[in-house]
């Protein structure tokens, strides 16, 4: 029986992880027959301070006008920061309907760990209140299930959600990009592509999705078998301040290496890239469930990535740590990558994940209890 969802996260633009796991779950739960509302929840909007306060301004206002005024039963909490869990509370406390949670990493539990006694109170009551939390990753479940919550179940699931045919459509990629590519194919360059969230440091790391260290190893390796090698590098956020100075840095690293060049992209489609590229790269030196490695790995692109978490099987994974060894895996990688073709997709586990997201249709508000 169909269920009305209301999903609250964030949404492109930017492109990243979340955002279009959010929008690939609305695709999902519509097709299993749920009707479903998207609440626009980044509480990170670009441009100046002054833009920033008056986006989070106006995507609170509606959150709090949808929330107070749509009825649907299934309410699907998406981007869980702290601060956005704790703007939700009212409703989370008072609306009856079924409370999901997913958790793309463990950051909201270390900054409730670090919060004062009353904050860590008042947002364990309102965990008990949900019916489902969903962790992309083990190492969430096991931080969650130590809460000892009694209100809530817990569901692995990774974070992935398979792209659509309509996503891996090359026309979707600047008509400059989609040339660019094949021209780079028919002379047998070999294409890197790399994906970041934005450049720089972050969540306490220096270059935090390892895009300049992916940029020395290449500079180093390929003068070594005088190959031709374009990194070509999509970036979700356009360099600004601290970022644009990451991508000079970035910029220089390839510089007057004859061998090596750097194409760098913002707010570009992955999907379609990848189903040019050669090899798809993941060096971050932190890490959720990386949708973007799954996606390579969906549309048949050789994959390689750091060791800062568990990868898929067919992974190939190198020591973030030993430059020596993890360059030997790189130039290995370079060397024998082959496109596997798009993988196929048995979508019952999705639909069954759906059916659990929705829950029973006979328990509509089983989280007010």
């Amino acid at each position: 029986m169909p269920r009305s969802v209301t999903i609250i996260g964030p949404v492109p633009p930017p492109r990243g992880g979340v955002s279009l796991h959010v929008m690939r779950l609305r695709d999902l739960l519509r097709q299993c027959g749920h009707p479903v509302l998207i609440l626009g929840w980044s509480g990170y909007p670009p441009g100046s301070l002054v833009d920033k306060i008056l986006g989070a301004l106006r995507q609170y206002c509606n959150l709090a006008w949808s929330l107070t005024t749509t009825s649907d039963p299934v309410i699907h909490l998406h981007y869980a920061t702290l601060g956005s869990l704790i703007a939700v509370i009212p409703w989370v406390m008072g609306r009856r309907a079924r409370w999901v949670l997913t958790l793309h990493s463990v950051r909201l539990l270390e900054d409730l760990d670090a919060a004062p006694g009353a904050v860590r109170s008042l947002v364990l009551r309102a965990l008990h209140r949900f019916s489902l939390i969903i962790c992309v990753r083990r190492e969430i479940e096991t931080a969650i299930q130590a809460l000892n919550l009694k209100g809530p179940q817990t569901l692995l699931m990774p974070a992935f959600l398979p792209p659509s045919q309509a996503e891996r459509d090359i026309a979707l990629l600047p008509v400059d990009l989609q040339e660019a590519m094949g021209q780079r194919r028919r002379d047998n360059v070999v294409q890197v592509l790399c994906a970041a969230y934005y450049l720089g440091a972050g969540y306490g790391k220096d270059d935090l999705y390892g895009v300049e260290l992916l940029a020395a190893d290449l500079a180093h390796i390929a003068p070594l078998d005088g190959r031709s090698i374009c990194l070509q590098v999509m970036v979700s956020n356009r360099p600004v301040g601290a970022a644009a100075e990451a991508a000079a840095r970035l910029q220089d690293l390839v510089d007057g290496n004859p061998d090596l060049t750097l194409e760098l992209r913002v707010d570009c489609p992955l999907v379609p890239a990848l189903t040019l590229a050669d090899v798809f790269v993941r060096p971050s030196r932190e890490d959720g469930d990386s949708v973007a490695v799954r996606e390579a790995l969906a549309v048949g692109c050789s994959v390689l990535a750091s060791d800062v978490v568990v990868r898929p099987d067919t992974v190939a994974v190198f020591p973030l740590d030993d430059v020596d060894r993890r360059r030997v895996v790189l130039r290995e990688a370079l060397g024998g990558a082959e496109a596997s073709g798009p993988q196929a997709v048995d979508d019952s586990p999705y639909r069954a994940f759906a059916a659990a997201l929705v829950g029973h249709p006979s328990h509509p508000e089983d989280s007010t209890s």
